[in-house]
């Protein structure tokens, strides 16, 4: 998978919704039995992509980033009940594939970035699409879903 997001050697702060995360989550496909799904898949990939975004490199990192973000994430996420445990997490991207969540990533951060340069004028939006250069990534959140165990 390539995907261009910045333009230089240093990222700079994107402004992303945790809601739109969740709906373009939405899309990807649960790979869990019906008696494992306790927790809608797209909650899990969000506060783990939030977690991965505020600079956690492992699942043990992301739920601790998360305890500590409990209030904060229920209201953005107008979630009212507890956030699961490693294991949940583990067992979710263990079941996932991660070539279709790259590329879920992927759409997100480009609307994102696109929206922010280009606010929502159609024109450019659509002038930023076909200008986008590709360069390798993905290995981050490959990296996760491999390592979802430690």
């Amino acid at each position: 998978m390539y995907l261009s997001i910045f333009e230089s050697g240093e990222p700079e702060g994107l402004s992303i919704d945790p809601a739109s995360l969740y709906r373009a989550f939405e899309h990807v496909t649960d790979g869990r039995k019906q008696k494992g799904k306790r927790y809608p898949l797209p909650l899990l990939l969000t506060v783990l992509m939030l977690g991965k975004l505020a600079g956690e490199t492992s699942v043990n990192g992301i739920v601790d980033w998360i305890k500590e973000r409990q209030g904060w994430l229920r209201c953005q996420l107008n979630w009212p009940k507890r956030f699961p445990t490693n294991s949940t997490y583990s067992e979710a991207l263990a079941r996932c594939d991660a070539e279709q969540l790259v590329t879920v990533i992927a759409s997100v951060l480009l609307k994102a970035r696109a929206v922010e340069e280009c606010g929502t004028e159609p024109s450019r939006l659509q002038a930023q699409k076909q200008e986008e250069t590709r360069q390798p990534c993905g290995d981050g959140w490959q990296n996760l879903t491999r390592n979802a165990g430690t």
